[in-house]
C-alpha cells in the first residue's frame, strides 16, 4: 500500500528593512512572506518591503546582500536612507 504525501506548501520570501522617522534604513532582512503580513499588520508602517515573491530562502539572502551575481557593495561611507512613501495595508501583501 502507497502512502501519498501531502503536496508540500511552498512559501515565498521577501527583502524588507526597518523605518524610522519615515525614512528606510538599516540592514536589508530577509523572511517569509506569511511572517512579513503578520509583521505588517501587529505594526504597520515600521517596515518597509524592498521586494517580495522571491522563490527561495538562498536567493532572497543573496539579494538581500547585493550578492545575487553583480558586482559587490563597498561598505564604507555613509549609509543612504530613504523616504517611505505611505502605503495601503493590501499592498504590503504582495500576490505572487
Amino acid at each position: 500500500m502507497k502512502v501519498l504525501k501531502s503536496p508540500r506548501h511552498v512559501e515565498s520570501w521577501v527583502i524588507y528593512q526597518t523605518v524610522s522617522k519615515n525614512m528606510a534604513g538599516g540592514p536589508h532582512r530577509v523572511c517569509e512572506q506569511s511572517e512579513w503580513n503578520e509583521m505588517e499588520m501587529l505594526t504597520p508602517g515600521r517596515l518597509c518591503l524592498i521586494q517580495a515573491c522571491i522563490a527561495s530562502e538562498a536567493v532572497a539572502t543573496r539579494l538581500a546582500r547585493g550578492t545575487c551575481g553583480g558586482p559587490v557593495r563597498e561598505s564604507s561611507g555613509p549609509v543612504h536612507r530613504r523616504p517611505v512613501a505611505a502605503r495601503s495595508p493590501a499592498a504590503s501583501q504582495a500576490r505572487c
